[in-house]
């Protein structure tokens, strides 16, 4: 069959794309027939736990020789950061690099509020639970400035060491760039924080030059191929259940207000199903379970949490991506 070269792997919108992104850079670095990748990065509302991971598994396929490049149509900070992973980057010709640091916003109702409207009360466990100074609050109190402030200092040093690290740049250079931004696609190739300006159809041969145009799978279709066809196949096997949404009570569904609902009726029933499923192998089995619970219900929480196991049942894992709040870490 013809050697598929370059693999596209893109990030996309939904969450549940992202753990099939990883995957198929997992099953490229072992598969023979992949000789490149190319990582394309277009504007979502991505959560940088996810983009974190995805930065790592290009990372990975980099060990493995072949050559991975990115293509952004958008040079936004989330944009790069994947994209200073790769062996070099290419930006559209009429697009620019934003990237600008990072920044943290809170919206106040209090402050809108008239003489007229109801006050509201809440409790909360920690001076650090601030989901009620929208309602309750003007202004920062000192300990959501201080958690503010420390949460954008730690993500935009980590975004500082990576892109350092990937664009060969001290630290020192990157936060100049940063606050001399943003640049021009040209001028975003003159301080070197992209290699080159290309359209989408121009990559192939910047990429492979004389080479002539490359067959390409999206991500979509190489995800069909079966980890064990390429080398990967391990001998146990893991349930992996992916739980997205707000967690709530009742059966998993979609809200039209809120979007995913992750039901904790539903989620038992699958761990459920994970301990009582085959074990094709003599080694022990986990079940892993990976959430991004925005809002909860504490009783719901409390169901998925309060099922004992039964004595030596497999173990269960539980790995919080996006946000470990509350809700996740109570499920746990």
């Amino acid at each position: 069959m013809p050697r598929p070269t370059p693999f596209r792997a893109a990030p996309g919108r939904e969450a549940e794309r992202h753990p099939a992104i990883v995957e198929n850079l997992k099953k490229a670095k072992a598969d023979q027939r992949i000789t490149g990748v190319i990582v394309s990065r277009r504007p979502d509302l991505a959560y940088w736990a996810r983009l974190q991971e995805v930065r790592d598994a290009i990372a990975d396929f980099k060990s493995s020789g072949k050559p991975v490049v990115a293509h952004l149509e958008y040079g936004g900070d989330r944009e790069y950061f994947v994209a200073s992973a790769c062996d070099k980057v290419f930006l559209l010709p009429t697009s620019r690099s934003t990237s600008a640091g990072s920044h943290r916003t809170s919206s106040s109702c209090a402050a809108r509020s008239t003489r007229s409207a109801p006050t509201p009360t809440s409790s909360t466990s920690a001076t650090s639970k601030t989901a009620p100074n929208q309602f309750t609050e003007k202004t920062f109190t000192p300990a959501h400035r201080e958690m503010a402030e420390s949460l954008n200092r730690d993500l935009f040093e980590q975004f500082v060491q990576a892109v350092a690290a990937g664009r060969k740049k001290t630290p020192d250079q990157v936060r100049q760039l940063v606050d001399d931004g943003p640049f021009l696609a040209e001028d975003a190739v003159r301080v070197g924080l992209v290699d080159d300006l290309a359209y989408d159809d121009q990559i192939d041969a910047k990429v492979r030059p004389g080479r002539g145009p490359a067959r390409r799978l999206k991500d979509d279709e190489y995800a069909k191929v079966r980890a064990a066809s390429v080398g990967l196949a391990g001998r146990s096997r893991i349930a992996v259940i992916n739980a997205y949404g707000v967690i709530n009570s009742g059966r998993s569904g979609i809200d039209p207000l809120n979007g995913a609902v992750v039901g904790s009726d539903t989620l038992v029933e699958y761990i459920r199903k994970a301990r009582k499923g085959p074990v094709e192998s003599r080694r022990s089995c986990c079940t892993s379970t990976a959430r991004a619970a925005r809002r909860w219900r504490p009783t719901s929480s409390g169901a998925n949490w309060c099922r004992p196991a039964p004595a030596g049942a497999r173990p269960l894992v539980v790995s919080m991506s996006d946000l470990a709040a509350s809700a996740a870490t109570t499920s746990r």
